[in-house]
This record gives C-alpha cells, sequence and structure tokens, in this order.
C-alpha cells in the first residue's frame, strides 16, 4: 500500500491542499456522517481531483487517523496517590 506523503514533505501550497481536504472531510463527517460521506464528495468539496484526494489521504480511515495526528494530545493533571 503506498503511503500518503508526510507534512514534512509538502510544498507549502500541497501542506494547504492536504489541511483543505481533511477541514472539509471532517465537516462532511459532521453533517453526513463517516458511512455516508465517500472519498468522492470530499474530493469535490475541496476542489480537487478524486485521485488527488487519493494521493493526500489513501481511505477515509487515513483522514481520520491524520485528524488525531495533527492534533494535541489532551493531558490532564497528575492525579494524587494517597494511602
Amino acid at each position: 500500500m503506498t503511503e500518503a506523503p508526510s507534512a514534512t514533505a509538502l510544498s507549502a501550497k500541497g501542506e494547504r491542499t492536504r489541511e483543505r481536504i481533511l477541514d472539509v472531510a471532517l465537516d462532511l463527517f459532521r453533517e453526513r456522517g463517516y458511512e455516508a460521506t465517500t472519498m468522492r464528495m470530499i474530493a469535490k468539496a475541496a476542489g480537487v481531483s478524486l485521485g488527488n484526494s487519493y494521493y493526500y489521504f489513501p481511505s477515509k480511515d487515513h483522514l481520520v487517523q491524520s485528524f488525531y495526528w495533527s492534533r494535541p494530545l489532551a493531558t490532564s493533571s497528575p492525579m494524587s496517590v494517597t494511602c
């Protein structure tokens, strides 16, 4: 399987395209649900070709993974342990 390009390997324009696809996908997932949203819908709404969307994200799963990897992890304060 082909790996999606890493963010560091993309030009500024490529990074903007990748971010636009990701943002549009997340909006569509919220509006329509994950199962009802297709890669074709995402590409059309983002203004890119279907092949271009697959270049950046080989699947919908990769889109979701990219969302989680691009957001900082929520950390909680350490718990106090008392005996």
